[in-house]
């Protein structure tokens, strides 16, 4: 009898030490099984609202520099392009290529700031320009340089967005 006891308490211990070895290879996770949070190009170049956007971060060659650093981009949508008479990219692309990427950087911070840590002020974008934080009191919203943002933070894995209903012209 004491043969057989043994004999199952060593079946029953084979089985915990295969589970828990089953267990521990099973729940390993390839890459292709992680979801990646989308950079900031990959956010607007997925986004069909960002399509004239994604034109201009094409067109600059800062694709490579939206999905690496860490930034806070004010990002206008179509509607917003379509204000100033910009409908399609082929006025994007017709444009001189360092002019589009100055227009870029003008709606860009070298830093993420969220909705709620944005103070009225001034703000140095990455090109040394400065950017004006008001907030209206009626409706509690934010401007940038008295455009308001629509959707606020964005996440992207290297930064944040915050959409714009309008682009970012200098305000002297």
């Amino acid at each position: 009898m004491k043969d057989f006891q043994f004999k199952i308490f060593l079946h029953a211990g084979a089985l915990a030490i295969g589970g828990v070895a089953l267990s521990l290879f099973a729940c390993r996770e390839s890459e292709k099984d992680v979801v990646r949070a989308k950079s900031i190009s990959e956010v607007v170049s997925s986004n069909p609202e960002f399509s004239i956007l994604n034109a201009v971060i094409q067109h600059s060659g800062m694709s490579d520099s939206l999905s690496m650093g860490t930034f806070t981009m004010f990002a206008p949508n179509n509607d917003a392009f379509e204000r100033i008479n910009i409908r399609n990219s082929s006025v994007i692309f017709a444009l001189p290529k360092d002019s589009v990427e100055k227009f870029l950087k003008y709606h860009l911070l070298a830093k993420r700031l969220s909705y709620s840590q944005f103070s009225v002020g001034d703000l140095k974008n990455i090109n040394n320009s400065k950017l004006l934080v008001t907030k209206r009191s009626d409706k509690d919203s934010l401007l940038i340089n008295l455009n308001r943002v629509l959707t606020p933070d964005v996440n992207a894995s290297n930064g944040i967005i915050q959409v714009i209903d309008s682009v970012l012209l200098k305000i002297k």
